[in-house]
């Protein structure tokens, strides 16, 4: 390889390892993004939810229409969180791969990568909480459905 190629080369690994810090910054403010959303979509669903407790407490609709409502609520909000729950699970199957990519990039221009993440690193991904609060939402609003509200024994 002459002095030329091995520019060309090394501008090359730059611009890639530039493209691949780019794509991961942009897929952490995708990610917040998305969180947003679903936080105001649980907002938007537990007002809904409220707002028909207090119907049902005054009477202004049939205790049988209030629970139908609010089991098509929460069908709803196990809707909403397995989108959500799919697009970062996608985002970080994204940012391995990016984070791969990466290290390949480390291993030719330095001769050792950074360590790849393990399984325990995980914990520290603010993502692995933003999926446990996906999977929490629909999981307490079952159990509210069960509560004495509705006077519906879990069985």
């Amino acid at each position: 390889m002459n002095e030329s190629e091995k520019n060309d080369h090394s501008e090359f690994l730059l611009e890639r390892y530039k493209y691949i810090l780019s794509q991961k910054r942009d897929l952490n403010d995708r990610t917040f993004k998305i969180a947003s959303v679903f936080q105001a979509l649980v907002l938007v669903i537990a007002s809904g939810q409220y707002k028909i407790l207090l119907d049902i407490s005054s009477k202004s609709i049939s205790a049988d229409r209030g629970i139908a409502v609010s089991w098509t609520i929460f069908l709803f909000l196990c809707l909403a969180s397995v989108c959500y729950i799919t697009l970062l699970v996608g985002g970080l199957y994204s940012w391995l791969k990016y984070r791969s990519d990466e290290a390949k990039i480390e291993l030719l221009v330095f001769g050792n990568p950074r360590p790849n993440p393990t399984i325990l690193d995980c914990f520290r991904w603010y993502e692995t909480y933003l999926i446990l609060a996906g999977i929490l939402a629909p999981a307490v609003h079952f159990f509210a459905l069960h509560s004495t509200v509705f006077d519906i024994p879990l069985k």
